[in-house]
This record gives structure tokens, C-alpha cells and sequence, in this order.
């Protein structure tokens, strides 16, 4: 039998998830359109959560979050001049998949040249 995980656990780990993706969201990536994703799986469920920077040269801060599930792809939150904005958002729909027992990962998606 498996033991029930102590929920005074819970809220610090989730509070480091929360730092980590915001972390790792921040960084920049020098491309006109470039995006961060998180792959949270379930068993054989598969969600992920992109925070896409779009048109950097004249909107640096434009941005949206998009969210995968069932192969279909829907944006959810964007804005023209708050990259934070989308951040946040996309920390927070993570944070719940994470809640919801799913496992996520980071992963960095851009150009083949722009990785060393």
C-alpha cells in the first residue's frame, strides 16, 4: 500500500515549481518568434504549455501562451506589451497540472542554430 504524500510538502514544492518555470521562462531567446514549453504527462495523457514570444523587433514584449491537449492547440492568454503577463499565466496553468499529478518538464524550442 502506498503512503498518502504529507501535505505540508505540498505548498514548498509547488512554491519551487513555480520559481523554476518562472526561471526558466525568463530567459531570453533571441529570435523573432521563439517559445519556451512545458510537457506534462498523465499515464498516456500529454498536455503542453508554450509561452511564444511573437514579432520581436517591433513588439518585444509580445507574447502568448498556447495550450495543447488532444493534438489541438488553443491560445489562451496573450499580450502586446507584457511577456511577465504571459509568464505568470503559463507558471500558474503549469503549477495546476503539476497539482493535478501530472509531471512536467521544460524544454526550449528554437531554431537548430540557435542551440550550442
Amino acid at each position: 500500500m502506498s503512503k498518502a504524500p504529507d501535505p505540508r510538502n505540498a505548498r514548498p514544492m509547488a512554491s519551487r515549481l513555480v520559481s523554476l518555470i518562472i526561471l526558466i521562462l525568463m530567459t531570453p531567446i533571441a529570435q523573432a518568434q521563439s517559445k519556451e514549453e512545458f510537457i506534462c504527462t498523465f499515464g498516456s495523457n500529454n498536455r503542453m504549455v508554450s509561452v511564444v514570444k511573437t514579432d520581436a523587433a517591433r513588439e518585444p514584449k509580445a507574447c502568448r501562451v498556447d495550450y495543447t491537449r488532444n493534438d489541438r492547440t488553443t491560445t489562451l492568454w496573450s499580450s502586446k506589451t507584457g511577456y511577465a503577463y504571459c509568464v505568470a499565466k503559463a507558471a500558474s496553468l503549469v503549477t495546476k497540472l503539476s497539482q493535478g499529478h501530472y509531471s512536467c518538464k521544460p524544454q526550449s524550442v528554437g531554431a537548430p542554430d540557435d542551440r550550442s
